[in-house]
């Protein structure tokens, strides 16, 4: 209770983010596919620089700079209304290096069950589309992986916005030497009042399992399985288009591994942030309390164990964070971001800092008229 009231006092009096301590994402490529309904063909290109600098000055994870470019152009094809076939290719190239970073096939299938309901097979929506916490979910997780492919639902209504999705990193065939790798999440928000009020309390929940395992491959490693957790509650206020909240979550960590290698099975954090959202500007701070906490996608900085070295640990953790993004459209489809974040452990004198820029365009050009079905 005592770090709870230390969390909730931290954050009132820090400043006045995002609801869940991440920045905002703006998925044009999504709001774009949820207004599709009649049949039409047309190509779609996403793209967008980036330059990320981790000035980590730690014992748990080095800093690193992500300079690069991601493109992502498909050809897309509504046979019905409900339905919306996806194929194109999907690179990241990192300056400096030859060889492209990723460079596959992209598609994506998406049934409309309903006007409020929707499902996807392939390349789902992810990295920060999830909104999820940042020490269930870290930033750096779209500059190391691929992009997530599996199987994805999606609910919006007035009074909950649910996402639940499958993603499977690695797949194993029989006599394969490595464990297959998937990760099964849930990020869900209920809202108490009408999602659309000027005021509005929700009740944000999420989950994250990862795991390694499999019956058919030859690998001796042991089975892993991971669980994170968060449950809070969240208070916002809109005016003039201006939004200002408050949030507070609860976060687990829980190992349900047959064979135990981590130096810990479970552990918790505590959590809250307030947060702005103006045109231009995004404003969070926060505080984090953890103990033995643990994530095998999380934010490494809110962790006990070190991704550094084995043996190191940190088994209390005092974050306060604070974050700022300037976002500028030179048209709707075509924002650009600089943001700085900032947390300082100031139990052992960190304080560990990033800035990024980042630039995207989304553009969607029709390829034949719409045709209104029979």
């Amino acid at each position: 209770m005592k770090h709870l009231i230390i969390a909730i006092f931290s954050s009132l009096i820090l400043s006045t983010n995002l609801l869940k301590a991440q920045f905002i994402c703006d998925s044009i490529e999504y709001h774009n596919d949820t207004s599709v309904i009649l049949k039409q063909a047309y190509f779609q290109l996403n793209f967008n620089t980036f330059l990320r600098n981790n000035e980590y000055f730690n014992e748990l994870y080095d800093g690193i700079t992500f300079i690069g470019t991601n493109v992502n152009p498909y050809l897309s094809y509504n046979p019905s209304k409900k339905i919306t076939l996806s194929a194109g290719w999907y690179c990241r190239l990192f300056n400096g290096r030859e060889k492209f970073y990723i460079n596959q096939l992209f598609y994506r299938l998406i049934y409309r069950i309903s006007p409020t309901f929707r499902m996807i097979f392939g390349n789902i929506y992810g990295y920060d589309f999830h909104s999820l916490p940042e020490p269930l979910y870290s930033t750096d997780y779209f500059y190391f992986t691929k992009p997530e492919n599996g199987l994805q639902f999606l609910l919006n209504t007035q009074r909950i916005s649910n996402d639940l999705w499958l993603n499977w990193e690695k797949f194993i065939l029989p006599g394969d030497h490595f464990k297959e790798e998937f990760i099964i999440g849930n990020a869900s928000r209920i809202y108490l009042t009408n999602k659309y009020n000027p005021s509005r309390v929700s009740i944000p929940l999420n989950f994250i399992a990862k795991h390694k395992g499999g019956q058919v491959e030859t690998s001796t490693f042991p089975l892993q399985t991971y669980f994170n957790w968060s449950a809070g509650t969240d208070y916002s206020y809109t005016i003039h288009n201006n939004t200002f909240g408050i949030c507070a979550q609860y976060i687990q960590f829980n190992d349900v591994s047959d064979y135990k290698i981590l130096q810990y099975t479970d552990g918790y954090g505590l959590y809250s942030n307030l947060y702005v959202q103006l045109k231009h500007w995004e404003i969070i701070s926060g505080y984090w309390f953890g103990e033995y906490y643990f994530s095998p996608i999380g934010e490494p900085l809110y962790q006990s164990l070190s991704k550094k070295y084995v043996n190191y640990q940190e088994p209390q953790k005092n974050l306060i964070i604070f974050k700022l993004r300037y976002k500028y459209f030179e048209t709707n489809r075509i924002p650009l971001y600089v943001q700085f974040e900032s947390y300082w452990d100031y139990q052992r004198n960190y304080f560990d800092f990033s800035y990024s820029f980042i630039f995207k365009i989304s553009e969607r050009f029709a390829l034949m008229k719409s045709i209104t079905f029979e």
